[in-house]
């Protein structure tokens, strides 16, 4: 492996005016001086150390004492420092040789013994004509934010545990230069952290960061918890949604390599789909498909003219047949540039009416977990065991009952070919189905949060990406009525288990009564009043036992939504996700709506006349809905439990239909006027106080802070023709996009930092 080896290939596509390939003879020449250049920054260093110190102003009077007592012993004002031998030692880079001056620089920071002098003198005049096109990682890395800033270079990133001069190996294998006389000038003080890989959405996991760079080797499962939890931005929460903490979890002995490539499989893998928004067309692609359809042109149209040409004589199988040509040319031609590039086609909206008016490019950002798929029964036997518990008893296999089963059974495996879905009914003993969450504003599965934005210009000229709303409808779900968690489910089979031996006690004890009173029963008399008050309270304990025991076997694994990470935090998540847009697509701050905003958007008093109510005998209700102009509003649905009705009228209308305000008349009650007015409070604590207060602490990591200002939101009207804007206005918070905060997001957001808000309501 050659020192090219030890850099990351650059995009040389990204290159802009003024910047040199890193690979030009040029580049080359400055490159092969490098060793040289180095080591004159380190002698430079040595000889400049005591001008530094000296020259170095202080009003620390003692300090200043012996400073003007050394300078007129000297007599001198001013000593040779560091920048004053960089300028005048031999063998100084050119003036138009920016690698070597801050290669130089670099090297001025390392000390210096004069043994290193010696090996650098005798490797200086190889180096120069060996190491070639080759950069040393280390100097490139220091120069680089030099270099860029000068728009000179692209980055070269160097690898893991390269010194100042690089990997001793490597450059050793550069010919004509000994491994050993290399290791001792290279220093591996600076060594450079592996970095975890950031995903497309801009995120990278903290926990796979820490793995990374853990020193020890191998160890307990518990001592790489240890070390792991130390790391930065680091959360139990991370560990625990990976399944990391259950892996580890009394292992006597693991490698780094095991838990890295653990965490490398199973990562919080967050993704993105997003309806709307402007499509951006690829010039290459339409190029490519404009050739494809200049090809097939003069074919399609001399059949054009073959069909105009056709009269009224012309025999229909002919004209069918041209036809035909025509179609096929067209599908094989559209098929041939779809294959080059397919333009894409706008995702279409659901909700861009709750927008305020004014915006532009509206659009949705779902922020998903991968879909899981279906559990299936491992076996036959596993199968049979769990749907017909009732006769899986190996003891009953001459039981007609158990053959019946058995049979039936079998006949449904092989119908499906092995391949059953596990259902909630199944019980504990495999496990549940596929842990996936429907929300009911959206098609896709596994939605943790989304957002509605749209693009906007302020009332101070910045162009804004406005978060018209941020909401989880799985996390609000989890709040409810509480997740599905391995836990939960353990508790669950405990009630069941418990459930069970109490009922074969309670039996066992019913059987006790019945021999005593058997002496009683069988010469026709009644047994005595405690035997039988006893054997009828241990009858009704059996049979309430035996309703609950049927309850929780139905519902077993069906108690709450799914368990998702991001609990506390999803409201961050999104709103990460929307600084990052607004960085990649070079907007100057990030804009969110206001609580009291929210609140009339979502006023059903300002959408719909009336809602009447009827609730059924299976304790659903029947539902119909006015609009404002008298009209009927479809639903999708006429019946609705009282879980569904806040999905469909939002919450506060639903608790009021649950319980049964309104006015009656004719078997049916009627919410209208302000009973259909909402306060919106848990809107308005979130918008108001959550989410501004997550901003501004993020913020401020980077000279940010949340404002206020205004955007336009008049309705737009046609005024001689043209579109105008009335003019009326709406507050809204902001934060900027900061350079420091700019730089800092494109290097990569840690996926499940959070931050501490302090807000008395569950995020």
């Amino acid at each position: 492996m050659g020192l090219l080896d030890e850099f990351y290939a650059p995009d040389y596509s990204k290159l802009k005016r003024g910047q040199f390939r890193q690979d030009t003879p040029k580049m080359r020449e400055y490159a092969a001086n490098v060793p040289v250049d180095v080591m004159r920054g380190r002698l430079a260093g040595l000889l400049g150390m005591f001008g530094d110190v000296v020259n170095q102003p202080s009003s620390f009077m003692p300090v200043r004492a012996v400073q003007l007592a050394m300078q007129g012993v000297m007599g001198q004002d001013k000593y040779p420092d560091t920048e004053h031998f960089l300028k005048t030692l031999p063998l100084a880079p050119a003036e138009n040789n920016p690698l070597g001056r801050v290669a130089g620089q670099a090297g001025a920071f390392v000390p210096l013994t004069p043994m290193e002098i010696a090996k650098a003198a005798r490797l200086a005049g190889r180096g120069a004509t060996e190491v070639g096109k080759f950069v040393a990682p280390k100097a490139g890395q220091l120069a680089e934010n030099y270099m860029q800033r000068m728009g000179m270079m692209p980055s070269i990133v160097p690898v893991e545990g390269a010194g100042l001069l690089g990997d001793a190996a490597a450059v050793a294998k550069v010919p004509n230069i000994n491994e050993a006389e290399v290791s001792g000038l290279l220093s591996p003080a600076m060594p450079v952290k592996p970095m975890a890989e950031v995903s497309p959405l801009g995120f990278y996991s903290a926990v796979e960061q820490q793995a990374l760079n853990i020193p020890r080797k191998s160890g307990t499962g518990a001592s790489f918890i240890n070390d792991l939890m130390k790391g930065q931005d680091v959360k139990k929460s991370e560990i625990e949604a990976m399944g990391l903490d259950e892996f580890l979890q009394g292992k006597p002995n693991v490698t780094r390599q095991e838990v890295q490539d653990f965490i490398a499989g199973n990562r919080i893998d967050v993704q993105e789909r997003q309806l709307g928004g402007a499509i951006t067309e690829d010039p290459v692609g339409i190029a490519q498909r404009k050739a494809v359809f200049d090809k097939y042109e003069p074919q399609i149209q001399a059949l054009y003219k073959e069909i105009d040409s056709f009269g009224y004589n012309t025999p229909r199988e002919v004209t069918q047949s041209t036809d035909n040509r025509l179609r096929a040319l067209q599908e094989m031609r559209d098929a041939e540039a779809n294959a080059f590039y397919k333009i894409p086609e706008p995702t279409p909206t659901k909700y861009d009416r709750f927008q305020l008016p004014g915006g532009e490019n509206y659009r949705e950002i779902l922020l998903t977990l991968p879909e899981k798929t279906p559990a299936i029964y491992p076996d036959f036997d596993t199968y049979f065991r769990a749907k017909y518990s009732d006769y899986a008893n190996p003891n009953n296999f001459e039981n007609p009952s158990y053959i019946m089963a058995q049979r039936d059974a079998k006949r449904n495996w092989d119908a499906m070919g092995g391949k059953i879905e596990i259902d909630d009914f199944s019980g504990n003993k495999v496990g549940l189905s596929t842990g996936n969450y429907q929300s009911s504003h959206f098609d896709e599965p596994n939605i943790l949060a989304h957002m509605r934005v749209n693009d906007r210009i302020d009332a101070d000229g910045k162009k804004m990406l406005l978060v018209e709303e941020v909401q989880s409808d799985w996390h609000q779900a989890g709040r409810e009525k509480g997740y599905n968690t391995p836990e939960k489910r353990i508790a669950e089979q405990k009630k069941l288990d418990d459930l069970l031996i109490e009922r074969q006690q309670l039996g066992e004890r019913q059987k006790q009564l019945e021999e005593l009173a058997s002496p009683y029963t069988s010469q026709g008399k009644d047994a005595p009043r405690d035997i039988l008050d006893e054997w009828n309270s241990v009858s009704n304990k059996l049979q309430r036992l035996q309703t609950e025991q049927n309850r929780l076997g139905r519902t077993f694994g069906d108690t709450g939504v799914p368990d998702a990470p991001f609990k506390d935090t999803w409201y961050q998540l999104a709103l990460k996700r929307a600084i990052k847009e607004a960085v990649d697509k070079g907007y100057d701050r990030i804009g969110l709506t206001t609580g009291e905003q929210q609140a009339k958007r979502f006023d059903l008093s300002k959408q719909i006349d009336k809602i009447d109510y009827k609730r059924s005998s299976n304790n659903t209700f029947e539902l119909g809905v006015v609009g404002k102009n008298g009209e009927t509003v479809d639903l999708p649905k006429r019946f609705y439990t009282a879980e569904e009705l806040p999905s469909v009228l939002g919450k506060e209308v639903a608790e009021k239909i649950i319980k049964g305000e309104g006015q009656g008349g004719g078997g049916r009650m009627t919410l209208s006027g302000l009973d259909l007015k909402i306060g919106g409070e848990g809107m308005k604590k979130y918008y108001d106080e959550i989410y501004p207060k997550f901003l501004d602490k993020y913020g401020k990591k980077y000279g940010a802070s949340v404002g206020e200002t205004e955007i336009k939101t008049g309705q737009r009207v046609q005024l001689f023709g043209v579109g105008k804007l009335k003019t009326g206005n709406e507050k809204v918070r902001y934060l900027d996009i900061t350079p420091a905060m700019r730089d800092a997001v494109k290097k990569g957001i840690p996926l499940a930092a959070a931050e501490n808000i302090t807000t008395g309501l569950l995020a």
